[in-house]
């Protein structure tokens, strides 16, 4: 996509993988794309394991919208999320589905990937 000048370096059109615990699918200041759960198997990648939070909350960070009056603002608040669940029901997560995360996100249109340290 290119770099644009600081000025309008909003994340208008940037898709931001996160790579972690998923991420709250209904959350009204995140703008998400379609994601997976590697913990499921499955197409959704709802921050709901016993350990929820991270990825929603890093989201935030990365991506909330900007100018609604809700929550915060992100870094790119223009930039759209897309959740990429490695957590299991119980809350673990496994090298293999960081693995699998990375590449399916690079294959399916992230920009940029943002992964759970």
């Amino acid at each position: 996509k290119g770099l644009r000048s600081v000025e309008g370096l909003d994340g208008d059109g940037v898709v931001i993988a996160i790579i972690d615990s998923g991420v709250d699918v209904g959350h009204p200041d995140l703008l998400q794309v379609p994601g997976w759960d590697y913990g499921s198997n499955d197409s959704n990648a709802d921050d709901n394991s016993a350990s929820p939070g991270h990825g929603t909350a890093c989201a935030g960070v990365a991506a909330a919208i900007s100018n609604n009056d809700l929550g915060v603002s992100g870094i790119a608040g223009g930039a759209s999320v897309m959740p990429v669940k490695i957590a299991d029901s119980n809350g673990s997560m496994y090298f293999s589905y960081i693995q699998n995360g990375l590449y399916w996100a690079a294959d399916n249109g992230a920009d940029v990937i943002s992964k759970l340290v």
